[in-house]
């Protein structure tokens, strides 16, 4: 029977009557008007599926996706069960394994237009995105794949109704976070990791399904050292990351299981693939030359720049410049432009007082703080103290070569996650693919198509994180960190309550590199589900 779309890339006309006479789109099948997840789709016939959920059912008509083309995908897959893990760390004094964590990949982000799963005109095209598992969960008439949730001796289906496919559906064993040493702030002790990692999912129609791995969500940082075998903490309560290579590391397997009662054919476990996750920290250092001229000569502006394992700037953080050695030198605050080997950059840290013979200063929205320094000749050791973290850099400033510059970083003074810094996330050639499409196999060429989008989307503004946090009272709240190289960004806030139907749409601006509460945004308690996605 032709009952269902096809994933093909290829362009496709349309039947007259739904969508148009004659409208070329992606997909047959696809949301004319801007249905959302569940349609209305259309279909060969000239008509709209509404409620367009799987599994195929001839006792629910919404269901039936013709495109006008029998092929592979009129053939589809039962919901298969898939258990992803992350290998748990040994507990060793150096071993910083077991980072990361799991978190839902939604299909209708992968298999959308913009990639973000909006609600805008045919830009779903690849449904089913909801499911009911077991089948017959869709209730009066429904056929199909049966049975309760707990058998007579064994564990049956982990979900009873509809389910957004790939959504997690239970994870199994959670990491327990606990403070490490190591702080990010004097007093603000940095994590080990958070989050489930080991999850159960429900392969879709097509016998895929994905999962996003969260490499932030804490490190076994008590097992990091310097280059030279030491601690990285000091008196101050200081933790220097400065030079460490590697955070954590993430070892990655899957074992595909039939979903209900076991039967002959065991588990099968996919090969493990390795992700290598790459530090950002970075505190340094930066002297330019004032201008030209002779007056000039007296003068330097230094920049100090503090950003953290992420990338993301240390902004509002308390800097205190000392001026030491045997010349006199005076420190002053600076605001202003300087050169960077990107182009001109605006330094707008604010004043913090002084401390002694040092001037304070408060770092801006990039993690940039600057000084002029005086002296009329020399060198001038000037040390700089990032109070808030309790660390210290220092730099050697000559004033006996006309127009010197120098910095500690060989790209000079730079906004976060720019001027060539190591790039934060690598991982071995493998797959994990194997348990699912057979050993040795690759991912299938509709895979290979969404991660060539989502490299090209990450150059675009996009939504890092986005959680529920309980406040004292109980009351909910929603905190959004937005990657983007502006200061602002536009997102889309979905709720949805249970059988994952929609309570509430809003749409917010928040500010972008950084975690934000997104005001103004009531979270009821029967919200269970929210969603986030960027503004085009």
């Amino acid at each position: 029977w032709d009952i269902h779309d096809t994933q093909s890339a290829l362009p496709d006309v349309h039947v007259p009557g739904f969508c148009g006479p004659g409208l070329v789109t992606r997909d047959q099948v696809d949301d004319c008007p801007g249905g959302g997840d569940l349609g209305p789709f259309s279909r060969v016939f000239g008509d709209g599926a509404a409620g367009a959920a799987g599994p195929f059912d001839p006792q629910r008509l919404g269901s039936l996706l013709s495109d006008g083309a029998l092929d592979a995908d009129d053939a589809p897959m039962p919901a298969a069960r898939v258990d992803l893990q992350i290998a748990q760390n040994s507990g060793g004094a150096t071993d910083v394994s077991g980072a990361g964590g799991f978190a839902k990949a939604d299909k209708s982000n992968v298999d959308s237009r913009d990639h973000n799963g909006s609600s805008a005109k045919h830009n779903l095209y690849a449904p089913y995105y909801v499911q009911w598992i077991p089948a017959t969960s869709a209730g009066g008439n429904a056929s199909g794949v049966d049975g309760p949730a707990q058998g007579n001796n064994f564990e049956g289906f982990l979900v009873d109704g509809a389910y957004d496919n790939w959504d997690i559906a239970r994870a199994n064993t959670p990491s327990v976070s606990a403070d490490t040493k190591c702080n990010r702030l004097v007093g603000q002790p940095r994590r080990t990791p958070a989050g489930p990692r080991d999850v159960a999912i429900y392969t879709d129609e097509h016998g895929e399904a994905q999962v996003s791995f969260n490499p932030n969500t804490g490190f076994y940082f008590d097992a990091l050292r310097d280059a030279h075998g030491n601690s990285l903490t000091n008196l101050n309560g200081g933790c220097d990351l400065q030079g460490v290579a590697t955070l954590g590391t993430a070892s990655i397997s899957a074992t595909a299981r039939y979903p209900y009662q076991p039967v002959s054919d065991t588990p099968k476990t996919s090969n493990a693939v390795t992700k290598t996750i790459g530090n950002l920290f970075s505190k340094t250092l930066t002297y330019v030359p004032k201008g030209a001229g002779a007056e000039n000569q007296s003068s330097r502006i230094v920049v100090a720049h503090a950003n953290d394992i992420d990338g993301s700037a240390f902004a509002n953080e308390k800097v205190c410049f000392y001026p030491t050695g045997d010349i006199v030198a005076q420190v002053n605050g600076f605001s202003g432009t300087v050169p960077t080997s990107r182009g001109p950059l605006y330094v707008d840290g604010s004043d913090a007082g002084r401390d002694g013979i040092g001037v304070c200063r408060n770092t801006d929205r990039n993690g940039n703080a600057a000084v002029e320094l005086l002296a009329s000749h020399g060198s001038v050791d000037l040390v700089a103290w990032f109070k808030d973290e309790g660390l210290l850099r220092h730099i050697d400033v000559p004033f006996g070569t006309p127009t010197s510059g120098g910095s500690t970083s060989p790209n000079g003074p730079f906004v976060p996650g720019s001027n060539g810094l190591p790039t934060p996330i690598s991982h071995t050639t493998g797959s994990v693919y194997g348990a699912v499409y057979g050993a040795g196999s690759h991912a299938p060429a509709d895979l290979r198509q969404a991660a060539k989008h989502a490299h090209k989307a990450s150059k675009k503004a996009y939504v890092r994180s986005a959680r529920v946090v309980r406040l004292k009272g109980g009351k909910r709240v929603l905190v959004v960190h937005v990657r983007s190289s502006k200061v602002k960004a536009r997102i889309a806030v979905k709720m949805y309550g249970k059988h994952k139907h929609v309570m509430k749409r809003a749409t917010r601006t928040v500010r972008t590199n950084r975690n934000v509460r997104v005001k103004h945004l009531a979270i009821g308690k029967s919200v269970r589900t929210i969603r986030v996605a960027i503004v085009r």
